[in-house]
C-alpha cells in the first residue's frame, strides 16, 4: 500500500516497545496505526510547544506566558469535559 505521507524510522525504548506491543496485541490493531493515532491526537500540543520555544528564543516573555495559559486552559477543559463524560456514563 502506498501512502502520500511521510515515512520516518525510529528506535524506540524497551519500555515504549513493551508498551507499544501490549497495546497493540490487547487490541488487536497495527502498532503503525496506534504511534499514528496517538501523534495525530498530540499534534496541536507539539505545535503549541514548537510557538512556546519560538517565543522563548525571541525573548518574547509576554507571549510565552499567554500561549502557557492558552495550553493549560485547553488540558483543563478538555479534562473536565471528560470527567464530565465519564460521570455521565455512571449515571446510567
Amino acid at each position: 500500500m502506498t501512502t502520500k505521507h511521510r515515512r520516518i524510522t525510529i528506535s524506540l525504548p524497551p519500555e515504549v516497545d513493551a508498551a507499544l506491543v501490549a497495546l497493540s496485541q490487547a487490541e488487536d490493531r497495527p502498532q503503525a496505526k496506534i504511534v499514528t493515532e496517538i501523534l495525530i491526537e498530540f499534534a496541536p500540543m507539539m505545535l503549541d510547544m514548537a510557538k512556546l520555544h519560538a517565543q522563548i528564543k525571541a525573548g518574547k516573555k509576554v507571549d510565552a506566558k499567554r500561549t502557557v495559559q492558552h495550553m493549560l486552559g485547553d488540558q483543563m477543559a478538555a479534562l473536565l469535559v471528560e470527567q464530565a463524560e465519564m460521570f455521565k456514563g455512571k449515571k446510567k
